[in-house]
């Protein structure tokens, strides 16, 4: 009996043993879940998440895992983890508390420049490039009496500029219309695709035969005679022709009536010169065809490019016999919206869109 007794108390204090073993694990899993907890917390406070999960992981990086969340974030790896300061931890691009885009595309720099008051006169306008308003400042402050619009559509076309400068070549070489100018030029090697004769024998691509022939026709059933003088040049003809008139009169003033190798519309295949009766491109100016064509060239999808009013603007001298097959939509709508320049229509109509 006493050895019985001794035996269930041997066997208690086993088992409260055990028990008291157990709770005490208990208490330092508790206690080891509780520092790990804090632990991360301070590591992702301080910037160090990855750090902390590679040292949770037991490795370097993490394998996949680690990979695949890098190309999900677009690249944001030990730089976009650790180098964040405060901890948070942004997408690339991400907007920011305040809604402007992310530094990384220049948002940041960008929201900040909206925010200027001297932005208040042009950031409303569709055509408003953020980037440029230190730019339409300065042009403004130099042209006292255009509306904010104009001088908006001007600073974008690089009219604040001198000519001849910030030349970029044309990549879309073929697209309808096409803009150019003193400050935007075909390659070396461009030519039309096609071409198609008109009177004279005078090269110009298909489209502008076509509108040519029609527009030719109507002038001839309300009694005028439409003459072509000069169509369709390559960029080796202009070289010679431009440098001929240079040597005659000096670069400033061949500047003013003819284009430099490569910036000539000719180049295209879409401009056409007219001639009066004399055979002369200034024996058109003034004739009863001129004012015609003035009137009615954008029922054909052309334009007169050089005129008085936008002499600023293309940098050449009036040219009643220059005109240019932009295509009937951007020819009617300069019509209709009385815009004078193909440079303006561009700004508002190609580059940009409301």
């Amino acid at each position: 009996m006493v050895a019985e007794r001794a035996n269930g108390q041997k066997r208690r204090r086993k088992v409260r043993i055990r028990w008291g073993r157990f709770l005490v694990s208990l208490v330092i899993a508790a206690a080891l879940l509780a520092g790990i907890g804090f632990a991360a917390a301070n590591a992702i406070s301080g910037g160090a998440a990855l750090g902390f999960v590679r040292q949770l992981l037991g490795g370097e990086g993490g394998g996949a895992g680690h990979q695949g969340g890098e190309e999900a974030d677009g690249g944001a790896g030990d730089a976009g983890l650790a180098g964040s300061g405060a901890g948070e931890v942004q997408p690339e691009g991400a907007d920011g508390a305040d809604g402007t885009e992310g530094a990384d595309g220049g948002g940041l720099q960008a929201g900040a420049d909206d925010a200027r008051p001297e932005a208040a006169p042009f950031k409303g306008l569709y055509y408003y490039e953020s980037d440029k308003l230190d730019r339409y400042v300065a042009y403004a402050a130099e042209h006292s009496g255009l509306s904010a619009g104009d001088v908006v559509w001007r600073v974008n076309i690089k009219l604040d500029k001198p000519f001849y400068t910030d030349i970029e070549i044309i990549e879309d070489v073929y697209s309808l219309p096409v803009l150019v100018n003193k400050y935007y030029r075909l390659p070396d090697d461009f030519a039309p695709k096609e071409f198609a004769k008109i009177g004279g024998g005078y090269r110009v691509t298909p489209e502008t035969a076509a509108a040519y022939e029609s527009m030719a026709a109507d002038a001839e059933a309300a009694g005028m005679a439409l003459r072509p003088g000069s169509a369709y040049r390559t960029i080796e003809y202009q070289v010679n022709l431009y440098a001929r008139y240079k040597s005659e009169d000096g670069e400033a003033a061949a500047d003013t009536y003819s284009s430099r190798p490569g910036h000539s519309e000719h180049h295209t295949g879409r401009t056409i010169d007219l001639v009066g009766p004399t055979g002369t491109l200034n024996g058109f100016t003034g004739t009863e065809e001129a004012a015609w064509v003035a009137e009615n060239a954008h029922k054909y999808g052309f334009i007169v490019r050089y005129t008085a009013e936008n002499e600023e603007i293309t940098g050449y001298m009036p040219e009643s016999w220059h005109i240019t097959y932009v295509g009937a939509e951007a020819a009617g709508t300069m019509k209709k919206e009385n815009i004078r320049s193909l440079e303006e229509y561009m700004v508002k109509y190609v580059y940009h869109s409301q």
